[in-house]
């Protein structure tokens, strides 16, 4: 008999739900919102019916900052969810190729049927493990990566990892950013940030409102005053729909440490 398991109430009615070797994939309707869940307590996406390509989850919007240093002529996403970030670069950068990478083909399917995940030829998605899709990658051929990778209630633990990290520096091209998601700031270890700290020309953190903290990561370094900052967030918030000034106000420089001397 299959295990009954509880949801929060604002989540609505459980409307679907599957299983696959990594365990239970279920949708619920709020009325106005859907939600998908890999357990009974988080929320792996959350889109609005009427406007899916709107962001709801703060660490998802904050996720956005590097907008504010380029144009990405093609996007990576590691992790899809029920593609509410696929589907916001979608709308927002109609010129971008976005490249997903997803390792379960049911939450791809999920996207598709519940959550208004677009089918078009500017959005592919892969079917793969994203540590395997960057075993061999193209280098310098993506201008953002975005990687956000759970399973029920816990972080894939490649996005702590120094190889996948490195790896990740070697497919952005050379103006690209990295943004990583982390439920918590725990989760970015010690080891982990002194890897980006290294292989990255620039390194910022963001620890957002529902405590997330959104680690980013760009190959070249952008020369930007606060005040220059401040601007351009006006100018993408008109874009956005959405305030990013409220994140860029928490969006600070990690130093680089100096290299290590002989005595």
């Amino acid at each position: 008999m299959p295990t009954t398991m509880s949801a929060p109430l604002h989540w609505g009615k459980e409307i679907f739900r599957t299983d696959d070797e990594y365990g239970p994939i279920r949708v619920f309707d709020d009325g106005n919102k859907r939600y998908l869940s890999f357990d009974e307590s988080n929320e792996q996406s959350c889109v609005h019916k009427r406007i899916p390509s709107r962001l709801l989850h703060e660490y998802a919007c904050a996720m956005l900052l590097p907008l504010l240093f380029l144009q990405p002529r093609h996007i990576t996403l590691f992790g899809l969810g029920g593609g509410s970030l696929a589907s916001c670069l979608f709308h927002l950068l109609p010129a971008a190729q976005i490249q997903v990478v997803e390792l379960r083909a049911q939450v791809l399917a999920v996207a598709r049927r519940f959550f208004h995940l677009p089918q078009d030829s500017r959005l592919d998605v892969t079917i793969m493990d994203a540590g395997d899709y960057l075993q061999h990658p193209k280098a310098n051929t993506t201008d953002l990566l975005l990687s956000d990778m759970y399973f029920a209630g816990k972080i894939d633990k490649q996005q702590q990892q120094a190889a996948f990290i490195r790896n990740c520096h070697s497919l952005l091209s050379e103006s690209g950013w990295l943004a990583l998601n982390y439920s918590e700031r725990s989760e970015c270890t010690d080891q982990a940030m002194a890897v980006f700290i290294e292989a990255f020309a620039e390194t910022r953190l963001c620890q957002t409102p529902c405590g997330n903290a959104v680690l980013f990561a760009g190959k070249s370094t952008v020369p930007l005053s606060e005040r220059e900052l401040m601007t351009r967030c006006k100018q993408l918030n008109q874009v956005l729909g959405f305030p990013i000034t409220r994140f860029a106000k928490n969006f600070g420089r990690l130093a680089r440490r100096p290299p290590a001397t002989n005595t």
